[in-house]
C-alpha cells in the first residue's frame, strides 16, 4: 500500500512539473503582449527548475515565433551543462533537414554560448561519418574562445578528413593562439593543398617569429595557391598591423 502512495506521490509530483514547465514555456512565447519582464522571469524560473525544462525546451523551437527563440536559447545557455547532451543530439537528428525549419544550427549557437562544457562532447563526433556534421560540428568549436577549445582545434588538424583540417586552420588562425604555431606549421607539410593554404593563412595572422622558416619554404610548394598565400603571410610581417581580425 505505501509503495502505491509512494508511485502516486511521484506521479502527480512529476505531472505537476510538467505542467510548470509547460506553463513558463508559453510564458515565453506570449508574455511579451503583457510586460517586458514576464519572459525573463520565466527563463529565469524555467534554469533553476534545470534537466527536466531542457527537452521541452528544445521541443519548443520547432514551434515558437522567431522573436521567441533567442528566449528559449538563452534559457538553456542558463541552465548550461544539462543541455549539452540533448543539444547535441538535436544537432545530430537535424543534420541533413531543409534550412526551412532546420534548429540544428540554432542548437549550435547555444553550444558556443555555453562554452567550455561543450567542447569534449563536440569533439567526440569529429568521428562521426557524418561529413557535413563534423565541419559544423569544427566550425563550432571554433567559435567556443576557451583554451580547451583551441586544444581540440589543434588535435583537429591531424583529423583523418581534410575539411575538418582545413576548418581547423582556419580558426586556428581566427583565434591566434601561439600555442597553434607547431601545428599549422605542421599543416603546411599536410598532403592536401587546401589545408596548407589554410595553414598559411592561419601562421599570417599571428604574430610569432616561428613561422617565418617554414613560410619561406612553402613559397616552393607545388600549388600556385600554397605559395601564394606564403607570400601574403611572410609579406604582412612587413607591416605594423601584420595580424588580421
Amino acid at each position: 500500500m505505501s509503495l502505491c502512495l509512494c508511485v502516486l506521490g511521484y506521479v502527480a509530483v512529476t505531472a505537476q512539473r510538467a505542467h510548470r514547465i509547460h506553463r513558463l514555456i508559453s510564458e515565453l512565447d506570449w508574455a511579451s503582449d503583457r510586460n517586458p519582464n514576464d519572459r525573463e522571469g520565466a527563463s529565469e524560473e524555467l534554469a533553476k527548475i534545470g534537466a527536466s525544462a531542457v527537452k521541452p525546451l528544445i521541443a519548443s523551437l520547432r514551434d515558437s515565433r522567431l522573436d521567441v527563440r533567442p528566449w528559449v536559447l538563452g534559457t538553456l545557455v542558463k541552465i548550461g551543462v544539462p543541455a549539452v547532451g540533448p543539444l547535441i543530439s538535436t544537432m545530430k537528428e537535424e543534420e541533413g533537414k531543409p534550412a526551412v525549419g532546420n534548429i540544428g544550427f540554432l542548437a549550435q549557437n547555444a553550444l558556443t554560448e555555453i562554452g567550455a562544457p561543450a567542447v569534449e562532447p563536440l569533439a567526440a563526433i569529429l568521428k562521426d561519418p557524418n561529413g557535413k556534421l563534423r565541419w559544423d560540428t569544427i566550425s563550432t568549436l571554433g567559435r567556443i574562445r576557451d583554451a580547451s577549445a583551441t586544444q581540440a582545434l589543434i588535435a583537429a588538424t591531424k583529423n583523418p578528413d581534410s575539411r575538418v583540417r582545413m576548418i581547423a586552420a582556419q580558426q586556428l588562425g581566427q583565434i591566434q593562439d601561439l600555442d597553434a604555431v607547431p601545428s599549422l606549421i605542421a599543416a603546411l607539410q599536410d598532403p592536401d593543398p587546401g589545408v596548407r593554404e589554410s595553414a598559411a593563412l592561419a601562421l599570417g595572422r599571428i604574430n610569432d617569429s616561428r613561422k617565418i622558416e617554414p613560410l619561406t619554404a612553402a613559397l616552393n610548394d607545388p600549388e600556385p595557391s600554397v605559395r601564394a598565400e606564403a607570400a601574403r603571410a611572410l609579406g604582412r610581417m612587413q607591416d605594423p598591423a601584420q595580424t588580421e581580425p
